[in-house]
């Protein structure tokens, strides 16, 4: 019904909006141009024209003038290798510049637009534009008019202003990050597959990208957690033969249950919509977190075998593993992967699939530079965990505890002030948008 209704909508304003040809065999980008077609279809005159007003302020505020501030020296690194890339001389993944995703997309641009100190931030510029229209898709959780006034904080941002001006993966995390969270709530609230392909993409572009997308993953994956901590209960419950609820469960019994239950499976017409998306951000994602075990190589458990899972500073390759450590870092790997493709199968597997297809489809093509570099495959799945575990020392920085709650204060005190009323108002609903 409310399809329709849209549809109807949409033919009375003359939208006709159809996805292209040659991007129905893409499932993510048919997934993408589904949903903004829908979105648009669905939208209000007046919200159209807020958010068109707005991404043009931050067109012109971005595009303005931007190659006239000096080069800084992260940005004179990120210019400096996609320039060497646009001339075809090849890249090769280096965890010290985080994901090759930014390298590889200003190469486009400069092939394109040529070389210069401007063209050398357009990307950054386009994806902080981006970022302002972003809220529209989240309108169902806060409103249309809370949806444009986050669009309006977000153009005028200082932070965002500042970053989307600036030749650093910041904005482009930013970009991810805010997409991924719309889709978990789009597929929360509605549960079209869609979501779930949309958000695969996003977070192959995340670890493509820069390494705190293992925060990102960390945090989404707890709330997911939280929120699906009754199901879970209630499933493990059931897979080990209890069935009143006062009845006790023993750590003996809940232990002998566990195989049980693990082989049965859970199938997705089982599971709410927020443990479904928790599975796939763990089957998906478990394999990018095996040099975790590397935080292992210096302590009682793994110190006496002399093994080197993440080379120290001074080393060649820093954060690789070498040695027997090579064998160990393989069979993580492998372990991990059938794990995660086990699990996958237990949960859905026509839609794991697909979903496990664009992600390591996309992930494979950003750190092997579309083939070129086939060693990427090896540094992306340890080395952009590893070199930062072992870089972890270093401390770089050094801002006290409470660094951010100043810099918020100062520059960002408008999204302080309207996130502290909007805490205390969602704290009284009782759904798990509140939780979030």
């Amino acid at each position: 019904m409310a399809t329709d209704q849209t549809s109807k909508r949409a033919a009375q304003a003359g939208l006709r909006i159809s996805v292209p040809r040659w991007l129905r065999g893409d499932r993510f980008a048919v997934a993408v141009f589904s949903e903004i077609r829908a979105s648009i279809s669905s939208a209000r005159r007046w919200e159209l024209a807020g958010y068109g007003g707005l991404l043009l302020t931050a067109a012109i505020t971005r595009l303005w003038d931007l190659g006239s501030r000096a080069i800084h020296h992260d940005e004179s690194l990120h210019a400096f290798y996609s320039w060497d890339l646009s001339n075809l001389n090849g890249f090769n993944h280096l965890p010290m510049l985080h994901g090759p995703f930014q390298f590889e997309a200003n190469a486009l641009v400069f092939w394109v637009f040529g070389d210069s100190d401007y063209t050398a931030r357009l990307l950054y510029a386009v994806m902080g534009t981006v970022l302002v229209v972003l809220p529209f898709f989240l309108r169902a959780r806060i409103g249309r008019l809370g949806a444009l006034f986050v669009s309006a904080m977000l153009a005028f941002s200082p932070a965002m202003f500042y970053f989307s001006r600036f030749a650093r993966n910041d904005i482009l995390m930013a970009v991810w990050t805010l997409g991924l969270i719309i889709a978990m709530w789009r597929y929360i609230d509605e549960g079209k597959n869609r979501y779930l392909y949309i958000g695969s993409g996003l977070l192959a572009l995340a670890f493509g990208t820069k390494e705190n997308a293992f925060i990102l993953v960390a945090i989404l994956g707890m709330f997911l957690f939280l929120v699906a901590i009754p199901e879970l209960w209630a499933l493990l419950r059931q897979g080990i033969g209890v069935t009143e609820p006062s009845e006790r469960v023993t750590p003996g019994r809940l232990v002998r249950g566990l195989p049980a239950l693990v082989g049965r499976g859970v199938d997705l017409t089982r599971v709410s919509r927020p443990a479904a998306f928790l599975v796939l951000l763990i089957t998906l994602t478990l394999p990018q977190w095996s040099a975790a075990v590397s935080v292992l190589q210096d302590t009682p458990v793994l110190s006496w075998a002399n093994v080197v899972l993440a080379a120290s500073e001074g080393s060649t390759y820093i954060g690789a593993p070498s040695g027997g450590g090579l064998l160990i870092a393989a069979v993580v790997v492998v372990v991990l992967l059938g794990l995660s493709a086990r699990w996958g199968a237990l949960w859905n597997w026509s839609i794991w699939w697909r979903c496990a297809l664009i992600f390591y489809a996309v992930w494979a093509l950003i750190y092997t530079t579309f083939l070129t570099n086939p060693d990427g495959i090896g540094s992306g799945v340890w080395q952009a965990m590893g070199y930062w575990i072992v870089q972890q020392g270093e401390a770089r920085g050094g801002q006290p505890w409470y660094y951010y709650f100043v810099i918020t204060s100062i520059y960002e005190y408008l999204p302080l002030f309207f996130g502290v009323i909007a805490a205390v108002y969602f704290s009284r609903k009782n759904d798990t948008f509140r939780l979030f």
